[in-house]
């Protein structure tokens, strides 16, 4: 019975650990993010790096969120945060972001430091992954 109730409190400590880190994600996340570099779906003679004040934006406060490029609003909505444990292209990825718009197109997210990286695949198959830093 002892055992029985170690495992039983074992495993809400766990779950508790994991909402935290979810709730913590979601909290880091808030905030205005610049696009600094893409890898995947290059084009021929252009850098994959984007320079300072390049206006390719996300805007995200709690579940919702602005893209805007080079200053122009081209989409909004909000999104559920939903923890996962990916690896695509050599990255773990802890997080999926569930957009509210109808696509089949899967985003996987994760902060270090003061970037953001989203990824909707793996390079072998078209994915891109995309480096924002917090402004």
């Amino acid at each position: 019975m002892q055992n029985h109730l170690k495992s039983i409190i074992c495993i809400l400590l766990l779950s508790l650990i994991a909402c935290d880190k979810a709730e913590n994600f979601e909290n880091n996340i808030d905030g205005t993010w610049e696009l600094r570099h893409v890898k995947g779906i290059q084009i021929a003679g252009m850098s994959p790096d984007f320079p300072p004040g390049n206006g390719y934006i996300i805007k995200i406060d709690g579940n919702t969120y602005q893209r805007f490029h080079k200053g122009a609003a081209v989409s909004s909505g909000t999104f559920a945060v939903i923890k996962t444990e990916l690896e695509i292209d050599g990255i773990k990825f802890p997080f999926k972001l569930d957009f509210d718009q109808a696509t089949d197109t899967d985003v996987y997210a994760k902060i270090s430091g003061k970037k953001l990286i989203l990824s909707i695949g793996s390079m072998a198959s078209d994915g891109t992954t995309s480096t924002y830093e917090r402004l």
